[in-house]
């Protein structure tokens, strides 16, 4: 209850990549099943620099660096940059 990160961040942002919580979370389905649906994860775009929210959790870190933000960021920094 005491964790706001998201809702401080998200107003913030100049763009949000929806995408991003909804892979995250399809990939924790796969090992954690139900409890999925409790991770929050956000990332967007402010001012040409890609911001990620990840879960606490080292496990959860781990996973959404080494599916998504290592392979894509490259990527994500040419598109928030042009």
């Amino acid at each position: 209850p005491d964790d706001v990160t998201i809702e401080a961040i998200r107003p913030l942002l100049d763009k949000e990549l929806p995408g991003f919580g909804e892979l995250f979370r399809h990939l924790s389905y796969k090992r954690l099943v139900t409890a999925a649906m409790l991770s929050r994860a956000l990332a967007g775009v402010r001012q040409g620099v890609v911001i990620f929210c990840l879960p606490g959790s080292g496990k959860a870190v781990a996973l959404a660096v080494e599916k998504l933000i290592g392979p894509g960021l490259g990527h994500m920094i040419w598109e928030a940059r042009r």
